[in-house]
């Protein structure tokens, strides 16, 4: 999951190989309606975008692209999306800022 969400916050790049097309990686992280792109959700963290995965049975994948960042979490006991968020923002980003 982190080497995914490595790939789509260097624009589709692997290994100094375009592995993913830059303009798909755009297009997939852009709004196109609700806060929603093609299977990201789309938020704002210090009025930069993120985008995050949501899977079932507690994994994400969260990019954060002006920190250069990548979180993934896979657990079976955080279910609610918003636990998993507010785990990010509390813990994660507040030790890193």
């Amino acid at each position: 999951m982190a080497k995914f969400g490595y790939l789509y916050i260097n624009k589709g790049v692997w290994d100094s190989q375009q592995i993913i097309s830059k303009h798909w990686i755009e297009e997939s992280t852009k709004s196109n309606s609700n806060n929603y792109g093609y299977m990201w959700w789309l938020g704002q963290e210090n009025n930069n975008p993120i985008y995050l995965a949501i899977g079932d049975g507690g994994n994400m994948i969260c990019c954060i692209p002006y920190k250069d960042l990548v979180i993934s979490i896979a657990s079976e006991f955080m279910i609610n999306p918003k636990d998993r968020w507010t785990l990010i923002k509390n813990y994660i980003l507040n030790i890193i800022n």
